[in-house]
C-alpha cells in the first residue's frame, strides 16, 4: 500500500511559493515600472494626465469623497475601495497579493491547522467593529474655493463698484475725454498710483497723438483697465505695466524717460530748468543711472519685475508726488545731488569730451585714490564700462563710481569694491589680495611724513572691526554683516585721506553723525552742495563787483 502523499505540506509550500512569487513579481513589476517612468518621463506625464481625468469623472466623485471622509476620521478605507470596484472598470486592489480562486481550498494536514484555518476564515463579528456611517452625498460635499490666481486676485464686487462710481464721476463732465492734467485724478483715485505716472499712461493710451490735443475717453481707459487683469494686480505690478513696453519682460533706461520728462515738466521745484533744456536732459540721465545702480542688482541693464517689487521705488514716487521740495526726496530725484554729481564730473573732465581716462580719475578727491585701485576700475573689474570706448569712463560709469566711493555701506558699493580687491576672483579677500593694495598706501603714508602702520597691525585691526567667520579671510557676507566697518577696510587699502581721517576721528563727530541718521551719501552730497553753492555766490559777488567797478570807471571817463 502506497504511503499517502503529504498533501497539506505540499499545498502549503505551494501556497507560500505562490505568495513569494506574487510578492516578488509585485516588487519587480514596481521596480521595472519605476525604472520605465524614470527612463521615459513623457510616460509619467501621460499617466498623471490619466489620473487627473479619472479624478474629474463625476461617477467617481462620490467614491473619492467617501474615502477622504473615512481617512480624515481614521476609519478603514475598505468600504470606499469596495464601492470603487463596483462603480466602474477601474480595479482597486486592497493588497499587493492577488486573491486566490474561490473554488479551491488548501488541504489541511492536521486538526490544529484546520482549527486555525477555520478561525482565520470566519467572518468578523458584528460586535467587533462599530458600523460605518453612511457616506455623504456628492452634492453635500464641501467644495474647495479657488486659491491660485495666476493673473491676480479678482477685485471684490464692492471695490469694483467703488471704482466704477469714481470713473463715472470723473468722466461725467467730459464725454469727449480727459486731457492729461485732468487724467491725473483718474490715476491717483482709481489706479492708485502717484500722479506723475498719469502722463506716461496718457501717452501710452494716446500713442501717435499730439499731447496738447489728445483726450482719453472712458472706453479707452476701461479697455486698458480690464486688459491683462490690471485691475486685480497690486500697485507695483500696475506701475510695472505702465512703465514696460508691450511685449517686453524687463525695463530699460528708455522706459523711465517719459516719467522723468513728466517730473521735469510738472514738478514745482524744477520750473527754473525750463530755460535750460540741456540740464533737463542731464538731470533725467542722472536720476535713471541712480535708479539702475540701486535696483538692477543683476547688472544687466534690464530691470525685472521682481527687482522692481523688491525695491522702494513706488514709495519714493509717492513721496515725490506729495513733496513740493524735490531736494527732500534724497532717493534718486534730489536736484542738489544731481548738481554735486555733475559738477564733480565736470571738474575732472578737463577736455569736456564727456569721457574720463585714468589720469582724470586719479585727480578725484585731491589724489586720494591709489593708482592700483584706479587701474582695477579701468580694467573693468567691477563691471564692463558703459562707454564702450577703450580706456575711457562715461558719465554713467562715473555716477556709479561716485555713489560707490562716497557710501561704502550699500549693497551695490560693497559688491563694486569687493570685485576690485578680489584679484584672483575666488570670492574671498585674503592677505595676498590685500597686501598689494596696502603696500602702495604705505608708501604714500611715508611720502606724506605720516607714521606708517604695518600690514600685520592693519589685519588685526580689520579682524576686530569686521569679525570674519574664518580668520584671515574676508567674504562678501562678512562685509555685509558689518556694513559700517566695511568702508574702513576699503579706505585703508586705497583712500589715504579717508584712512587718515579714520585714524584721527573725533568721537564727538562720530556721535553727531550717528544721531543725524543720514546715509554717508546724503551727508557727502549736502556738504559738497554747500561748498559749491558758496563758491557760486562768491563768483557772483566778484562778478557783480567787477561790473560795478567797470561802470564807475566808465562814468568817470
Amino acid at each position: 500500500m502506497a504511503s499517502p502523499q503529504p498533501v497539506s505540506v505540499v499545498t502549503g509550500e505551494a501556497e507560500g511559493g505562490r505568495e513569494a512569487a506574487a510578492s516578488s513579481t509585485g516588487r519587480s513589476t514596481g521596480k521595472s515600472l519605476e525604472f520605465t517612468l524614470r527612463q521615459y518621463p513623457c510616460a509619467k506625464m501621460k499617466l498623471d494626465q490619466f489620473f487627473l481625468e479619472w479624478l474629474s469623472m463625476p461617477e467617481y466623485e462620490k467614491v473619492i469623497l467617501t474615502v477622504l471622509d473615512n481617512a480624515s476620521k481614521g476609519k478603514q478605507l475598505k468600504a470606499g475601495i469596495e464601492e470603487a470596484s463596483k462603480v466602474g472598470p477601474v480595479a482597486v486592489a486592497s493588497t499587493s497579493v492577488p486573491p486566490s480562486s474561490p473554488t479551491t481550498a488548501p488541504a489541511v494536514s492536521s486538526p490544529r491547522k484546520a482549527a486555525l484555518s477555520s478561525q482565520k476564515s470566519a467572518p468578523p463579528s458584528s460586535q467587533s467593529r462599530p458600523p460605518s456611517p453612511a457616506p455623504k452625498p456628492a452634492d453635500a460635499a464641501e467644495t474647495i474655493p479657488q486659491f491660485y490666481f495666476p493673473k491676480g486676485v479678482p477685485l471684490p464686487d464692492s471695490v469694483e463698484a467703488e471704482h466704477q462710481a469714481k470713473l463715472d464721476a470723473l468722466f461725467s463732465g467730459a464725454p469727449d475725454g480727459l486731457p492729461a492734467k485732468e487724467f491725473v485724478k483718474v490715476v491717483k483715485e482709481v489706479v492708485e498710483l502717484p500722479g506723475f505716472m498719469a502722463y506716461q499712461l496718457f501717452a501710452k493710451l494716446k500713442a501717435g497723438v499730439a499731447a496738447n490735443t489728445a483726450l482719453v475717453k472712458r472706453d479707452e481707459f476701461d479697455e486698458w483697465w480690464g486688459s491683462n487683469y490690471i485691475a486685480s494686480k497690486d500697485p507695483v505690478s500696475r506701475l510695472y505695466e505702465i512703465l514696460c513696453t508691450k511685449g517686453s519682460d524687463y525695463l530699460v533706461h528708455a522706459n523711465f524717460e517719459p516719467l522723468l520728462r513728466a517730473v521735469v515738466d510738472h514738478h514745482p521745484s524744477l520750473e527754473f530748468l525750463s530755460d535750460h533744456p540741456e540740464f533737463q536732459d542731464r538731470y533725467m540721465e542722472t536720476v535713471i543711472y541712480r535708479i539702475f545702480y540701486n535696483l538692477n542688482r543683476s547688472g544687466t541693464g534690464k530691470l525685472s519685475r521682481r527687482e522692481l517689487k523688491r525695491s522702494d521705488f513706488l514709495d519714493v514716487l509717492e513721496q515725490l508726488d506729495s513733496e513740493p521740495d524735490i531736494n527732500r526726496v534724497t532717493r534718486y530725484f534730489s536736484y542738489e545731488h544731481f548738481y554735486v554729481i555733475y559738477c564733480k564730473f565736470w571738474e575732472l573732465d578737463t577736455d569736456h569730451d564727456f569721457l574720463l581716462d585714468r589720469e582724470d580719475l586719479v585727480r578725484y578727491g585731491c589724489h586720494s585714490l591709489t593708482y592700483q585701485i584706479v587701474d582695477r576700475i579701468f580694467d573693468q573689474a567691477p563691471y564692463r564700462f558703459f562707454s564702450r570706448v577703450p580706456g575711457k569712463m562715461s558719465y554713467q560709469d562715473f555716477v556709479w563710481f561716485l555713489l560707490s566711493e562716497e557710501d561704502k555701506t550699500t549693497q551695490p558699493s560693497l559688491e563694486y569694491w569687493f570685485k576690485c580687491i578680489d584679484l584672483d576672483c575666488d570670492g574671498v579677500l585674503g592677505p595676498y589680495d590685500l597686501r598689494p593694495f596696502y603696500e602702495e598706501q604705505l608708501q604714500r603714508m611715508e611720502n606724506s611724513a605720516c607714521e606708517p602702520v604695518m600690514f600685520e597691525d592693519v589685519m588685526c585691526q580689520l579682524h576686530d572691526l569686521i569679525q570674519p567667520q574664518h580668520e584671515g579671510w574676508f567674504t562678501l557676507k562678512d562685509l555685509q554683516m558689518r556694513r559700517e566697518s566695511a568702508g574702513v577696510l576699503f579706505n585703508i587699502l586705497f583712500n589715504l585721506h579717508k584712512f587718515l581721517a579714520f585714524e584721527h576721528r573725533d568721537p564727538f563727530m562720530i556721535r553727531a553723525e550717528q544721531e543725524n541718521k543720514q546715509s554717508d551719501w546724503d551727508r557727502f552730497a549736502q556738504q559738497e552742495y554747500d561748498i559749491l553753492a558758496a563758491e557760486d555766490e562768491q563768483e557772483v559777488s566778484l562778478r557783480d563787483g567787477t561790473d560795478v567797478l567797470a561802470a564807475s570807471i566808465s562814468d568817470n571817463f
